[in-house]
């Protein structure tokens, strides 16, 4: 619910949630909150796409409320990103890989609050 009002993904709240109360490990939270975020998004994709068929009011070759052209190469680069992720998680210590996210959820913070 935080997440949802503040603007922010999921794994801002889910990943400290799953590593502190739930004690899952980090290399898990990571993980655990990255499928979580791969069948949020199927799901409401094709919710979107779904209610949206066949609507009169979108423009000419955009089936549903999805616009698939910036889409694209969104996933294109997503699936890289998660491999190379991955792979250098594994390869890092769990104390170098907390470190780095504190700083990137420090960032998000700030930015989230000040800019």
């Amino acid at each position: 619910m935080v997440s949802s009002l503040s603007g922010v993904g999921g794994s801002l709240i889910a990943i400290p949630l799953l590593y502190t109360q739930l004690h899952f490990p980090l290399r898990k939270a990571f993980g655990t909150s990255s499928a979580a975020i791969v069948v949020t998004a199927a799901s409401g994709a094709a919710l979107y796409l779904i209610r949206g068929w066949g609507n009169e009011f979108l423009p000419p070759g955009i089936p549903g409320f999805v616009d698939w052209r910036p889409a694209i190469p969104l996933i294109l680069g997503a699936v890289p990103g998660a491999i190379l992720g991955t792979r250098l998680s594994a390869r890092a210590d769990t104390p170098q890989v907390r470190i780095v996210y504190a700083v990137m959820l420090l960032v998000v913070t700030l930015r989230m609050f000040f800019f």
